[in-house]
Order: C-alpha cells, then sequence, then structure tokens
C-alpha cells in the first residue's frame, strides 16, 4: 500500500500473514497537511508461533514495485531466524527471542 503527497510517499508492505490493506483518510491530524492518508495492514487470523512481518517507511522517493522480501527459518537451537532482503541489495538478519 503506496500513499503519495507531492513528493512525500508512505508505504507499508505486508510480506508475511498479512493479507489485507487499505488507507484511512483524516483531516486535520497533521502537520503535514490538512488531509493526512494514513495505510494500514490486517489479517484474519493469526495462530500462536505464527510470524507476521511488514516492512514500512516514509520516503521522498519509492517504487511500489521493488517491494522487500522476508524469509523466516529455523535455526539448530528452533528459534525464528528473520532475514529481510531489500531492493537495493542489503540484507537485515535477526533472531527472535524465544
Amino acid at each position: 500500500m503506496l500513499v503519495q503527497w507531492d513528493d512525500l510517499h508512505s508505504f507499508i508492505h505486508g510480506v508475511r500473514g498479512l493479507t489485507d490493506a487499505g488507507v484511512t483518510i483524516e483531516l486535520g491530524t497533521s502537520p503535514l497537511g490538512e488531509y493526512t492518508g494514513v495505510p494500514w495492514l490486517a489479517t484474519r487470523t493469526v495462530h500462536v508461533g505464527d510470524i507476521v512481518a511488514c516492512v514500512l517507511g516514509l520516503t521522498r522517493k519509492t517504487d511500489p514495485t521493488r517491494t522487500p522480501r522476508v524469509a523466516v527459518e529455523k535455526t539448530a537451537d528452533h528459534q525464528d531466524r528473520i532475514t529481510v532482503a531489500w531492493p537495493e541489495g542489503n540484507c537485515t538478519t535477526f533472531i527472535l527471542p524465544t
């Protein structure tokens, strides 16, 4: 979901487990302008142990077709290792605490 105002872009990508997206338009709630578009994501069901992930940002330039990828894998000691592959080629990896 991408919201654009002049050259400012607000985006949120559901990359794992998020199925619904939308934008809430608000009036008079932001110093950026009279109207504000707030992108949101939701899921219909989440079970214990599910990993749900999104990537969000605020930028002056963006290509909505270039979305990050998220991979989840179990480590040898049964923790979840999350790797985010960014469109620019960088990766961010972290372990979720158990």
